[in-house]
């Protein structure tokens, strides 16, 4: 499975309110399909939350699926909303590559389709703005744009190199090959040595992260970096630091309600501002946009403003989950 990336404005101001309000009393009913890749992920939850408020504000009706992490299952899902003729359909896919077929089949029955957070196409071939030519749109933050920010602050905070701990994602997904790409490439362009001392796979769980930071730390008690492609896992690695009693630094992907407070009470964690609920809302407005007009989004990666997350600037990025 080979899942899951500039910053664009907020698409609000550039729809116009006049083409995604309510529903009329005379028209049609839209009815939007909607697969989640897991509602068992926190971050997928506020991007449903998302989805929902928009819906409700736009009189819309909705028809939900949780795939459960499952590539077969959200196949499965798709061809439903499609023999159900759905209006247009929004998902998060599981897997980047075998998206692009499930969107060519919605294509090809005349349903539009925005994909929600997740890439679709080969991560290794595109960039992360890159939109697949039978997608509507994207609605997404730049992951590698992201990574990269992280890790020039971890540059700026060891201008002469350090020992790195990374706790990847899940394999296969599309954010774990362009959360990668965006820090290397800050650490190259450094020219000071940096050395990868340790890398797993955390699979976006706290409890594995702790394990693999408690392992690396002792292993290589020098330990200056930690990268970690989430924040959920930066939470899990934090008690392994503190318990060695070391001194590195956690650099994070993504900004919560939990790990904005250890920010705020001086823990060693630095993230970015991650916006799912907006994701959601701009994923639903694009499409029945779209379905009422047949105005495309001018720029078909669709995404918001945003920041690295430190303690000096923690309340400029209100959590969203």
């Amino acid at each position: 499975m080979r899942a899951r990336w500039t910053i664009a404005l907020a698409l609000a101001g550039a729809m116009g309110a006049g083409l995604v309000g309510p529903v009329a009393a005379q028209e049609k009913q839209i009815t939007i399909g909607v697969s989640h890749l897991s509602l068992g992920f926190p971050y997928a939850v506020a991007l449903q939350a998302g989805v929902q408020k928009a819906a409700k504000e736009l009189g819309v009706k909705l028809v939900e699926f949780d795939a459960h992490t499952n590539a077969l299952n959200q196949a499965n899902d798709i061809d439903k909303l499609i023999a159900q003729h759905v209006d247009g359909i929004i998902f998060d896919p599981i897997d980047s590559i075998a998206a692009q077929d499930w969107v060519d089949k919605a294509k090809a029955a005349g349903i539009p389709v925005v994909a929600l957070a997740v890439f679709v196409g080969d991560a290794r071939k595109h960039p992360p703005t890159w939109i697949y030519p039978a997608l509507l749109a994207y609605a997404d933050r730049d992951d590698v744009a992201q990574a990269y920010a992280i890790g020039k602050l971890a540059v700026a905070d060891n201008p002469q190199g350090a020992k790195i701990a990374i706790i990847e994602g899940f394999p296969g997904f599309a954010a774990v090959e362009f959360r990668a790409q965006g820090f290397e490439k800050a650490l190259k362009e450094s020219k000071a040595h940096f050395e990868v001392v340790a890398k797993q796979a955390g699979n976006w769980d706290p409890e594995r992260a702790h394990q693999i930071c408690q392992d690396a730390l002792q292993a290589h008690p020098d330990i200056a970096i930690i990268y970690s492609h989430d924040q959920a896992m930066a939470r899990g690695c934090l008690p392994a630091v503190k318990s060695a009693k070391s001194k590195a630094k956690i650099y994070a992907i993504d900004s919560s309600k939990d790990v904005e407070d250890l920010i705020r009470d001086g823990e060693p964690i630095v993230t970015t501002c991650a916006n799912p609920v907006t994701s959601g809302e701009q994923a639903m407005k694009a499409l029945v946009t779209y379905i009422r007009t047949k105005k495309a989004p001018e720029d078909r990666f669709i995404t918001y403003k945003w920041d690295t997350v430190r303690k000096d600037n923690v309340d400029t990025c209100p959590p969203q989950f």
